[in-house]
């Protein structure tokens, strides 16, 4: 009988296996960038709630009792502003703010803060984020 030689499998299985682990580390990078850009996310969003609550406290303790009409007391929204600053520095991380407003209903807050990519590759090392709040305000017997 004629033996006929057939290439060898020998190999294949090993560039199979290295090929599959590489697909596997990427999709498991891109799954760590997004789990951290979410942590740091909520964690903004956690603090910006927090800051606008102690502004909106400082806000009905300090003029709204006495007068029912904020949007025209300049002294209540300095206050409001500084309760929510102090709120956001006792962060770990440091955070902007980069809009407040009061009106006679509402109180607005939207704050930053730059991440960086936990593998810091290439221009997109760090990003910025973005956290909303409001509260509404309304007059306390």
């Amino acid at each position: 009988m004629l033996m006929v030689s057939r290439p060898s499998d020998e190999g294949s299985i090993l560039l199979w296996v290295v090929g599959c682990a590489a697909v596997g580390l990427l999709v498991a990078v891109a799954t760590t960038q997004i789990v951290v850009s979410m942590h740091q996310h909520r964690t903004l969003q956690f603090a910006t709630d927090a800051a606008i609550l102690a502004a909106a406290n400082e806000l009905q303790l300090a003029t709204f009792k006495v007068t029912g009409v904020i949007s025209d007391i300049d002294v209540g929204r300095t206050s409001a502003l500084a309760a929510a600053t102090r709120s956001l520095q006792g962060e770990s991380f440091t955070v902007k703010i980069e809009e407040f407003s009061v009106t006679d209903r509402l109180v607005t807050l939207r704050t930053s803060r730059t991440i960086d990519s936990p593998f810091g590759w290439g221009a997109t090392a760090s990003t910025r984020i973005y956290a909303d709040s409001s509260v509404s305000v309304i007059r306390m017997p």
